[in-house]
Parts: C-alpha cells; sequence; structure tokens
C-alpha cells in the first residue's frame, strides 16, 4: 500500500505562516500581498515543510540555502539563485 502523506490546505499566506510557528505580525493577514523574508525566521536544519496546497500564488527566491521541493507531483532542486513560482491550488512541499 502507498504511504501517503496528509495535505494540509492554507488559504492565505498568513494561514501557513501561522501554521509554521512563525510570530503573527510577520503578515498582516488584511493583505492580498506580502513580501516576506524567511530567512530571518529561525528554522531547524535540516528543514522539511509540511505537504500542504496553497490557495494563493507562490513567488520565492532562494538565497543561501539547497534542498527540493515538490510541485503536484514533480520534483525539483533548489539552489542559490534559484526562482520559484506556483499558482493557487499546487500541492508541495520543501526539503
Amino acid at each position: 500500500m502507498k504511504n501517503e502523506k496528509q495535505l494540509l490546505i492554507f488559504n492565505r499566506a498568513w494561514d501557513l505562516y501561522k501554521h509554521l510557528g512563525l510570530p503573527d505580525d510577520c503578515v498582516d493577514p488584511s493583505l492580498d500581498f506580502s513580501i516576506l523574508n524567511l530567512g530571518k525566521y529561525p528554522v531547524e536544519i535540516p528543514y522539511t515543510s509540511p505537504f500542504y496546497r496553497a490557495n494563493f500564488y507562490s513567488f520565492v527566491f532562494v538565497k543561501s540555502c539547497q534542498g527540493t521541493c515538490s510541485s503536484d507531483d514533480k520534483r525539483f532542486k533548489l539552489l542559490p539563485g534559484t526562482i520559484y513560482f506556483n499558482n493557487p491550488g499546487i500541492s508541495k512541499d520543501f526539503h
């Protein structure tokens, strides 16, 4: 039997960041657009994100880390200088 990960669903970036334990004031929940430097928040390395569907646009610039991310059923390498964009409704995770 295939081992399926639980899919979490986030309708706003603020909901995702709250789930990840980021400070309440990192993003204004009333805004439809925000820019957030995730590098200023401590994370445990190696980092593994939850498996989730974001019902919002994502634009990520990878500055100084490396790993992989999934976008629906495709897996991509993340290296410094990578630009990552997703439309709403994409299931993803980061490693």
